[in-house]
């Protein structure tokens, strides 16, 4: 089974989905979707219904309080043999963010995607700060 990719992202490229999620809803090309949270040990666990896509056609984005779930219905135009003469199925774009109670480690996120329903584990834990250490360029180039 294919998994959704799990990335890291940036605030700015969190609210440009924001924006554009609210401009579809606004035109009428956004539908929402069903989601639980809890909290389990060292984990947080999420479930998204999201009946009707394929793992290839969601992308789930995470940073150390956030999580970001996009997904895409694309309409389907048939073939030579089959030509879609009329559909009720929604297509179109889904993006649902939301803040977690506490920090968590976006390497170790895992989402997988079983009968419509989207799966995350997303491990608590503080992100470690690295201190980057400055370099002289007169010590450099000696």
């Amino acid at each position: 089974m294919l998994k959704p990719t799990v990335v890291i992202k940036s605030k700015a490229t969190a609210l440009r989905e924001e924006f554009e999620r609210l401009h579809d809803k606004i035109a009428g090309r956004a539908f929402e979707f069903f989601l639980d949270r809890a909290e389990a040990g060292t984990n947080f666990s999420v479930r998204v219904a999201l009946p009707g896509f394929k793992a290839d056609d969601i992308e789930v984005f995470t940073d150390a309080r956030s999580v970001t779930i996009k997904a895409e219905r694309k309409e389907e135009s048939g073939t030579e043999e089959k030509k879609v003469q009329y559909s009720e199925f929604r297509t179109g774009r889904v993006l649902r963010q939301f803040e977690l109670p506490s920090e968590i480690v976006p390497d170790k996120a895992k989402a997988e995607l079983q009968e419509g329903i989207l799966s995350l584990t997303l491990a608590k834990g503080a992100v470690a700060k690295k201190k980057i250490e400055v370099e002289s360029a007169s010590n450099r180039a000696a």
